[in-house]
């Protein structure tokens, strides 16, 4: 059971991150198809991370379970944001700028997630369990690579740094 609901609070991580990101993909100038295509690889990273997740959940044979962790409620999500839930609801380019997206979702939580993954892998049942998570991993560090290398030219280009600090 705990491991079906590990998996569902994964899988759930995994849609918020590919909603987040799909609503932002139609928004990109298609001359700038590097952007484009990036982005849309990492969509296609979370979905398969989705469907993997919920597979596992199932293979165990509890199917998906409860999901008391990080993603479970939408409210203590949007408070971390400084957000509404309608706010998340809305996601993508409701959110004020890319950069207000990207930061929170590529650095704190896909970094988190990266030590869900590693913790994972640890607690695997099978082998295939482990290298699932370890290749789950590895997806996940090139997103939170991506995010750190973004913010970190984000913040060197800007105007007002301070201020640009302070909004992220």
């Amino acid at each position: 059971k705990a491991s079906a609901s590990f998996a569902t609070m994964l899988s759930m991580g995994e849609y918020l991150a590919n909603d987040a990101f799909g609503a932002w993909l139609p928004m990109i100038n298609s001359e700038f198809m590097e952007v484009k295509l990036f982005l849309a690889a990492q969509i296609n990273d979370e979905a398969r991370h989705t469907e993997v997740f919920r597979k596992l959940a199932y293979i165990h044979g509890e199917g998906l379970g409860p999901c008391y962790g990080f993603f479970g409620n939408a409210k203590d999500l949007a408070g971390l944001l400084g957000l509404t839930p309608a706010d998340i609801a809305r996601s993508g380019p409701q959110m004020q700028s890319y950069n207000h997206m990207s930061f929170p979702i590529h650095v704190v939580f896909e970094g988190f997630i990266l030590s869900c993954f590693r913790n994972g892998e640890f607690l695997g049942k099978t082998e295939v369990d482990k290298a699932i998570y370890r290749l789950v991993l590895q997806d996940e560090a090139r997103h939170v690579s991506y995010g750190v290398s973004h913010l970190k030219y984000y913040l060197a280009h800007c105007p007002n740094q301070e201020q640009a600090m302070e909004g992220l």
